[in-house]
C-alpha cells in the first residue's frame, strides 16, 4: 500500500514505484506492473487524461534507465522537464494558504482543570494499540485515582488520552487512557487524527497536555512532544492543520527528530506519532476516542469510562 507512508519511507523507497519495483522483482511481468500502477489507477479515479501515452492525453511522462530498477532518469510534466537523474529543474511551489485553510487550530480557554476525570467505581476501559497494526485491544483496569480523579500513572504504563474538537466548532473534549506507549513523561500531540483530524494528545499530566495543546494551535498544526513545560520537537503543518509546503527532506529530519524526543520521554511504542493520529479513527475494532468521547466501535456507540457505568454519559449511536 502506498498510503500512510513517512517522509522517510518516501526518501529511501519511494511510493508508487516502490510497489511497482516490488512487483517487477517477484516475477511480475514489467508492462503489467507499471498498467496497475498508472493507468489502472488513473481509470479507477476518472483521470481521463493521464495514465497513458496517446494523442490527447496530458504529456506527463517517467523515463526510466531500465525496467528492473525503475528508476526514473527524466520527469515530464505536461512536457516539461521537472527533474533529471534525480534533481529536481524547476522550484518547488510554495503554498500560499488561504484564510479557509490556515489557522486552523482554535481551541477554547483550556487549563488542566479541564481534563479532569472524576473518580468512579470499577474497572475502566482503556485502549491498548497494537505495534504495527492500526487495531487496537480494549483492556479493563484499575485506574490509579489521586484526589478524587483518575490520574495517568506511569509506573503502570497508563497515560491520559486527550482529543480536543479543534475546528472552533463546540470545544468538545474527550478523554480516556490508553497503555503500552510506554510514555514516562511529558506529553505527545498532533493535529492528525483520523478521520475527523482533531487535536490527539497524550501524556502523563494534564499542565503538560494542555502546553502541547496550545502549541499546536500557535503553530497553526502539526505535532510536538514536550516535558518540564517546554517544546523538546515540533513539526508545523500550518496547511488545515495536516500539511506542509516543507521540502520533503526538512519533513523527515523534524519527524526523526520527534521520534528521538519521545523516545527520551520514555515512549516504546514504535511510530508513535502515526499511532496517535489513529487512536480517534472511530471505524476500526476496538476501542478509540473521540471529542465524543470513548468510542465502542463493535456497538457503533459512545461508552463511559466506567465498565459498570457505560451510560454515565449516555450511551447512543455514534455519528461523526
Amino acid at each position: 500500500m502506498t498510503d500512510d507512508r513517512l517522509p522517510s519511507d518516501l526518501l529511501r523507497e519511494g511510493g508508487v514505484d516502490f510497489l511497482v519495483r516490488k512487483a517487477i522483482g517477484l516475477g511480475v511481468d514489467p508492462a503489467y506492473a507499471i498498467r496497475a500502477g498508472s493507468w489502472n489507477v488513473a481509470r479507477h479515479y476518472r483521470l481521463l487524461r493521464r495514465g497513458a501515452i496517446a494523442p490527447g492525453f496530458q504529456a506527463d511522462l517517467v523515463v526510466l534507465d531500465d525496467l528492473h530498477s525503475f528508476r526514473a532518469w527524466a520527469v515530464y510534466q505536461r512536457g516539461r522537464r521537472v527533474a533529471h537523474q534525480g534533481q529536481l529543474e524547476v522550484p518547488l511551489p510554495r503554498a500560499e494558504a488561504s484564510r479557509a485553510v490556515s489557522h486552523t487550530v482554535r481551541l477554547p480557554d483550556l487549563g488542566p482543570q479541564d481534563l479532569r476525570i472524576p473518580a468512579g467505581a470499577g474497572k475502566v476501559r482503556v485502549i491498548r494499540p497494537i505495534p504495527h497494526q492500526v487495531l487496537t485491544e480494549e483492556v479493563r483496569l484499575e485506574p490509579t485515582v489521586r484526589d478524587g480523579e483518575v490520574v495517568a500513572d506511569p509506573s503502570r504504563d497508563l497515560a491520559k488520552l486527550v482529543c480536543f474538537e479543534r475546528h472552533g466548532k463546540n470545544g468538545r473534549i474527550g478523554k480516556g487512557l490508553v497503555t503500552a506507549f510506554g510514555l514516562q513523561k511529558g506529553a505527545l500531540a498532533c493535529t492528525v487524527g483520523h478521520d475527523h483530524h482533531n487535536l490527539m494528545a497524550v501524556g502523563v499530566s494534564d499542565a503538560e497536555i494542555v502546553t502541547a495543546a496550545r502549541r499546536l494551535e500557535a503553530l497553526g498544526g502539526g505535532m510536538v512532544a514536550v516535558a518540564d513545560g517546554r517544546v523538546l520537537a515540533e513539526l508545523a503543518l500550518p496547511i488545515a492543520g495536516l500539511m506542509t509546503d516543507e521540502p520533503l527532506e526538512a519533513v523527515d529530519a523534524r519527524l526523526q527528530a520527534l521520534e528521538a524526543a519521545a523516545k527520551t520521554l520514555g515512549v516504546s511504542l514504535p511510530d508513535p506519532y502515526m499511532v496517535l493520529s489513529f487512536l480517534g479513527l472511530a471505524v476500526i475494532p476496538e476501542l478509540r476516542l473521540t471529542d465524543h468521547g470513548l468510542v465502542d466501535v463493535r456497538q457503533g456507540a459512545v461508552v463511559g469510562l466506567y465498565e459498570n457505568d457505560p451510560l454515565r454519559d449516555g450511551l447512543r449511536p455514534y455519528t461523526e
